[in-house]
């Protein structure tokens, strides 16, 4: 008999079965996180672009477009790591200020690819996505204020990797725990089949050992053991009854072949010799 294999067990696949909802519900969790933060973080880089699109109008019409052009500069030199770009061009499209390309300028969101400007930083990519706000001025200028939007791609990506590795190491702890618990059940049942095999030969006596996984388990080998009692207590009684059946019938028996012994010498006739010789052999 081919001996069955831990993958094989019921607790195995039960343990696959639990490790690959666990998975699926970290994913989802997970998913439902990304976009939740995702759409905070965008909507709060949103605002700052709005608001500092509004200082700078609000500057530009209250102190002229030299104080427009300074506060240009000044908020792009005070933006930690560049965070924020800015662009200011006349209303022939003209630069006038910022470390946006001219060709930047426009009006409403929209996103853009601009080649990175430390490319020589490890952890910098080659280029950043930026999302940008254009607003007209009231001479016809264009203001755009726009925000790198690399630090929430790698927070998703971050997520997305910790859900992976998150996911992927309950899968494998499932699955090794399915493993481990299929092999300790195996061999305990391996030990039940033992008894039943020695019992299926006639030891009537053998008795099974408590599986010891749970107590439904235990129980079921507890009743299984009252069933063996119970046979063997109804075939000890057949055995005594067959026992006292011949003990009852063996001086009747006696008596009978006595009998036809006695019919035999005094009945010359060779058939009824040879009708008693076959009454005597059945006895």
């Amino acid at each position: 008999m081919r001996k069955p294999s831990p993958f094989s067990s019921g607790a195995f696949r039960f343990a696959l079965l639990v490790a690959l909802v666990f998975a699926a519900g970290t994913f989802g969790l997970l998913y439902a996180v990304e976009r939740a933060v995702s759409g905070y973080a965008t909507e709060v880089t949103s605002d700052s672009v709005s608001a500092e699109v509004a200082v700078i109008q609000d500057e530009d019409r209250a102190a002229g477009r030299a104080q427009a052009i300074q506060s240009v500069v000044r908020r792009e030199n005070a933006v930690r790591e560049h965070q924020l770009r800015y662009l200011l061009v006349d209303h022939d499209g003209r630069y006038l200020a910022g470390s946006l390309p001219a060709w930047a300028a426009h009006l409403g969101w929209r996103t853009m690819t601009l080649p990175n400007r430390e490319p020589d930083d490890e952890d910098s990519a080659r280029s950043i996505t930026l999302m940008s706000l254009g607003r007209r001025l009231p001479d016809g200028s264009t203001v755009v204020v726009a925000s790198d939007t690399s630090d929430l791609a790698q927070l998703r990506q971050s997520l997305w990797g910790f859900a992976g590795s998150f996911g992927g190491a309950i899968t494998l702890l499932a699955l090794i725990g399915g493993y481990i618990i299929g092999s300790l059940f195996l061999r305990r049942l391996g030990r039940v089949n033992a008894s039943i095999s020695e019992i299926m030969q006639g030891r009537f006596t053998e008795r099974l050992p408590p599986i010891g996984v749970s107590r439904e388990f235990d129980q079921l080998s507890d009743n299984l053991n009252r069933m063996l009692d119970r046979i063997e207590t109804l075939m000890e009684g057949m055995r005594h009854m067959s026992t006292n059946i011949a003990h009852d019938l063996r001086t009747p028996l006696t008596r009978l072949g006595q009998r036809l012994e006695e019919m035999k010498e005094g009945q010359p006739d060779s058939v009824t010799s040879d009708q008693i010789d076959g009454a005597l052999e059945l006895i």
